[in-house]
């Protein structure tokens, strides 16, 4: 499930988007009763094996999460994959607005920046307003000149770890080769 740019309820960060079940697994991992119920009070059950084989009613135990890149296979490349020759951002040149400059452009918007894609924010900063910023990360338009190579890298190592590179369509027009600068 990709989030949306205009998306209130948006996580924001470098593509940081989580699998549907993660929300319940990082409760879970968190529960330190090791009985898998909820309550600390509820009583142990010893009638039963303590780790049933994963079913799609059951979620995997823990000793199966224990090398989550072992059953995941990561996406190298969007299925409709086109080389491009530019570059990502130098990262010795500075982007054209701070931070504090393209939040400030949203007052006009009912948006907040802190909701905003890590994509979009950058592309902000780089001189276009939020309409003309909204438009470029969302159509099928080479958007990675604009973003500084560093930032650039982390989210698409991030794309490809959660197979979500199909779902952002400006990462079909991608960078051809390893870029020279980092």
């Amino acid at each position: 499930m990709g989030t949306a740019v205009d998306d209130y309820s948006a996580q924001p960060g470098p593509f940081a988007i989580l699998d549907e079940d993660s929300p319940d697994e990082e409760k879970k991992e968190g529960d330190d009763s090791g009985s898998g119920s909820s309550s600390k009070d509820a009583p142990l059950d010893f009638t039963q094996d303590p780790t049933p084989p994963a079913t799609p009613q059951t979620p995997p135990s823990k000793r199966s999460k224990a090398s989550p890149t072992s059953s995941r296979k990561l996406q190298l490349r969007p299925d409709s994959y086109t080389p491009s020759t530019e570059d990502a951002l130098d990262p010795r040149e500075s982007l054209a607005r701070t931070a504090e400059e393209a939040r400030a452009s949203l007052a006009d918007h009912a948006v907040v920046w802190d909701k905003q894609r890590t994509d979009l924010q950058l592309v902000m900063r780089s001189g276009l307003d939020y309409l003309d910023a909204f438009d470029l990360v969302s159509g099928d338009h080479v958007v990675h000149p604009r973003i500084p190579v560093r930032d650039l890298t982390f989210m698409l190592a991030r794309m490809m770890y959660w197979g979500k590179l199909n779902q952002t369509p400006w990462t079909r027009a991608g960078v051809s080769r390893k870029p020279s600068r980092i």
